[in-house]
């Protein structure tokens, strides 16, 4: 069997050919995957310099990830680049997930550092297993057929060597040459999902078909392939299908129902102006003449059996499904709705109404988010359950008119759970018997429309 280098170079020749010949600058952590690579492209003597993220999130640890690769950067003779980030403070700025604020800030710097010093690829190293991870959660979650391609080799610059190598293969080559890597201990933790497939579905799956990684491998290839053929056919397609004029789209929904695979291209025209596929599925179904539905950029309307698409402004908005806490709700002044899951009450609650801990057991997802509506009423937090209305709540804060269709109102279940950055409902509150809580924030927008 040919050796991990031999596998290496053999698919990037086939699946990235002009990898070799550029100048590369790789993604290192210090983490076994990353610095796997980093050996690699030396052994393979392709022009590579190092990048490294110093998030300062796990202190001297992260210090020590920092120094074991600027000394594998000058071991090798590589320039070696790095940056400290501070990534919780981009979270709470930006209103996400420490996570998405490091990814984002990454990625930020890679792009920024490839242009000013001449890189033609940035390569990261994701791997086979990171690739059925991936695949796994989308399913899980909820997902089309993009969703079961991926990680995608390259997007941009951006590209992906490792693809073609699993975990194991890259550990057992590293052992076996004697190269050192950095560990990371939350990695080990179950608590978050990757982790949890990782430690505990993925050698299961070894048990019952060792051989499912080449497998999946052909799979992976194959719908790649395949989506290659639906875009390329949803685009003929839709261009026949849909009219233009101004900034208005038309549609007859009666004849693309005639069609086989109608639904997936209605689905296709709608899911890039931010329709999720469940309200795709109401649109399909729908057959009164005048009903609309809004994402947070566009709105449809229904009229006797043809849909009309149109960009909205941020005067009339709403309903939106805000379907998982997976991603911030983009709202159409560019303010976000952001969840995070808490595994316990936090100790103590900041004085801010832009924020909300609601008891987990009581909030059902998805929840829906909308402009207030006369006759709307809520149990305000603190006022022992009795009911009020939302009305009377902007009279008594002596709310501008222009501002009361810009606050969220957030239910569940059609109960209003939130009313974002005024009030959280009674009926959600956090209790002795409180297990977990969904934190909610209104993130605000630089760009926001007052």
């Amino acid at each position: 069997m040919a050796s991990v280098p031999e596998r290496f170079e053999t698919f990037v020749l086939r699946e990235l050919p002009e990898l070799p010949r550029g100048r590369t600058l790789l993604a290192v952590s210090g983490g076994i995957d990353s610095m796997a690579m980093a050996w690699l492209f030396v052994e393979a003597g392709w022009k590579a310099a190092i990048a490294h993220c110093n998030f300062c999130l796990r202190g001297q640890e992260s210090d020590a990830d920092e120094a074991f690769v600027r000394a594998f950067a000058q071991a090798q003779g590589l320039p070696f680049f790095s940056r400290r980030m501070d990534a919780r403070a981009a979270a709470r700025n930006e209103g996400i997930s420490v996570q998405m604020a490091a990814r984002r800030l990454r990625y930020a710097w890679f792009e920024e550092l490839a242009r000013q010093e001449g890189f033609d690829f940035i390569a990261t190293a994701h791997q086979l297993d990171d690739n059925f991870e991936t695949i796994l959660l989308n399913l899980l979650r909820g997902t089309g057929l993009r969703g079961l391609q991926g990680i995608p080799l390259r997007r941009g610059r951006v590209v992906r060597p490792l693809l073609g190598l699993s975990r194991s293969e890259l550990e057992a080559w590293m052992r076996a040459e004697g190269h050192e890597w950095r560990e990371d201990r939350s990695n080990a933790s179950p608590d978050y999902e990757r982790n949890y497939l990782r430690h505990r579905v993925l050698p299961r799956l070894d048990d019952l078909r060792p051989s499912w990684r080449q497998a999946f491998g052909r799979n992976s290839e194959f719908v790649r392939d395949a989506v290659a053929l639906w875009e390329a056919a949803v685009k003929e397609q839709l261009a026949e299908l849909v009219d233009r004029e101004g900034d208005t789209e038309s549609l007859d929904l009666k004849a693309l129902r005639r069609r086989k695979g109608g639904r997936a291209l209605l689905r296709e025209w709608l899911a890039p102006r931010g329709f999720h596929s469940a309200r795709v599925t109401e649109i399909w179904a729908c057959t009164r003449s005048g009903a609309h539905f809004a994402s947070a950029t566009h709105v449809v309307w229904h009229d006797r059996g043809r849909l009309y698409l149109q960009p909205r402004g941020t005067d009339t908005w709403g309903p939106l499904v805000w379907p998982s806490s997976e991603e911030p709700l983009a709202l159409p002044d560019g303010r976000r709705l952001v969840a995070e899951l808490l595994e316990a009450p936090p100790e103590d609650f900041p004085d801010d109404p832009a924020q909300a801990w609601l008891d987990a057991d009581k909030v059902q997802w998805p929840l829906v988010v909308r402009p207030w509506q006369p006759g709307d009423r809520f149990c305000p937090l603190g006022m022992g359950g009795r009911s009020k209305k939302l009305q009377d709540l902007f009279t008594d804060l002596k709310l501008p008119v222009r501002e009361k269709r810009r606050v969220p109102v957030v239910l569940c279940a059609d109960r209003i759970c939130w009313v974002a950055g005024l009030r959280a409902d009674e009926r959600f509150k956090i209790g002795p018997k409180t297990r977990q809580v969904w934190h909610l924030w209104l993130a605000p927008a630089d760009d926001a429309i007052g």
